[in-house]
């Protein structure tokens, strides 16, 4: 086992983070900076395994390589049916090559993230990519002056800071507002947590300036989860206190049906603004694409191979389904198009257990963080995107202690 430096800390949560800077690509090339910072760490990391042998393969490590080999043999079979319907996208590289990095990045973070002696390294990473993600992004939105190599204004009404679009950097504010909140509560130095608070404040006004509406649905459910959850911490620890036996679970049962109800009455006073997400496209003025046929019509792709889809690729379009132009951008009907029914399976246990493990453990902001994402990717295949995995497995190592890890190797 090993004690990350100081500066592969920085290192691993500035390169994630520079992977959203898409504005810092070449053109017609699907990786930038972060990308290739990013990469050079993962060598290292993988040099360091096959020379020094010291890591360890814990058991979450080892569900994270089952998930990723139940993928890929679904998108290979996927592949393999499409060949075959005569379906098959001429183009699935660019998506085949993202999958593949993000699993090469979720195996080795997970790994070396748990084979940490310093088990605060993964507290140490999240910070810095927060406070490294909102100082640049505050300098970008705050500065009125054209800055070099950035045009952070899209149309001059959107907000986009580093990323080529708004919706991008609005997927990057997702979870940062919670899971500030969550090192707010964990670091015990109150002149350190403080800035927390100024932090979530910050990301919440720069998402807000992407004006996307997928964003603000993904926070608006994770708000109103974060408060129905603590008003009933509050009122069942209320009614153990001063209650007994049968009443504490009557109180308990009363109290959690009159939170759902509350969820269902601002979920359909909400829906009226479904349509209108559902709609938008990626940018203002979207000429009127209708995301909900968009949606249909990908739904039609995955009737053609339900079990293990059509492989990587487009699957959707505005006429037909399979029109090799369009995602339906929506994760769930996207990734079940390209992966099937199993691959679908596949990400949502591992999405339930992730959120499962942190409900266990008490952090109610996490949670909130993961469903926040998890809202947002309803309007846009974010599978691709590394950001989505490290939100998810940050999530997942954060709920887990590492004494608990068992040992499948002592080699590793």
């Amino acid at each position: 086992m090993r004690t990350m430096t100081n500066l592969e800390v920085n290192w691993l949560a500035i390169s994630i983070a520079l992977t959203t800077a898409t504005q810092l690509r070449l053109p017609g090339i699907p990786i930038g900076v972060g990308e290739i910072v990013l990469l050079l760490w993962m060598l290292s990391v993988g040099i360091r395994i096959f020379l020094h042998r010291s890591y360890l393969i814990t058991s979450v490590a080892k569900i994270v390589i089952l998930f990723w080999i139940a993928v890929f043999t679904c998108l290979t079979l996927g592949m393999l049916i499409a060949y075959f319907m005569d379906v098959l996208d001429p183009g699935p590289l660019r998506d085949l090559f993202a999958f593949v990095f993000a699993s090469l990045f979720s195996v080795l973070f997970i790994i070396s993230i748990s084979s940490q002696k310093d088990k605060q390294i993964i507290h140490q990473i999240l910070s810095r990519f927060i406070k490294f993600t909102i100082f640049v992004q505050t300098i970008l939105f705050f500065i009125p002056v054209r800055i070099p190599l950035f045009q952070t204004w899209y149309e001059s009404t959107r907000f986009q800071g580093w990323s080529n679009n708004p919706n991008q950097l609005a997927f990057l504010s997702t979870a940062i507002p919670f899971f500030s909140l969550y090192l707010y509560n964990k670091i015990k130095d109150k002149s350190d947590n403080k800035w927390y608070i100024l932090i979530a404040f910050l990301a919440f006004i720069i998402g807000s300036g992407t004006q996307s509406d997928s964003l603000n649905f993904g926070w608006y459910i994770a708000i109103l989860f974060l408060l129905c959850s603590y008003v009933y911490r509050i009122i069942t620890k209320y009614a153990n206190i001063h209650f007994r036996g049968f009443i504490v679970l009557i109180v308990k049962q009363i109290t959690f049906l009159v939170m759902l109800l509350m969820g269902l009455i601002t979920a359909f006073i909400f829906s009226e603004k479904i349509n209108a997400i559902a709609s938008e496209v990626y940018y203002s003025n979207s000429q009127g694409e209708d995301r909900l046929k968009l949606w249909a019509n990908g739904i039609a792709s995955i009737s053609r191979s339900p079990l293990f889809g059509l492989g990587p690729g487009a699957h959707s379009g505005e006429r037909q389904p399979i029109f090799y132009v369009q995602e339906a951008h929506n994760a769930f009907i996207d990734w079940t198009a390209s992966s099937g029914i199993i691959g679908l399976i596949c990400y949502l246990t591992l999405l339930f257990w992730v959120g499962w493990k942190a409900w266990k453990k008490g952090y109610i902001s996490l949670v909130a963080a993961l469903i926040s994402v998890v809202g947002y990717t309803t309007f846009a295949y974010m599978l691709r995107h590394i950001i989505l995995w490290f939100y998810v497995l940050t999530i997942l190592e954060l709920s887990i202690h590492s004494k608990n890890h068992k040992r499948f190797s002592n080699n590793y």
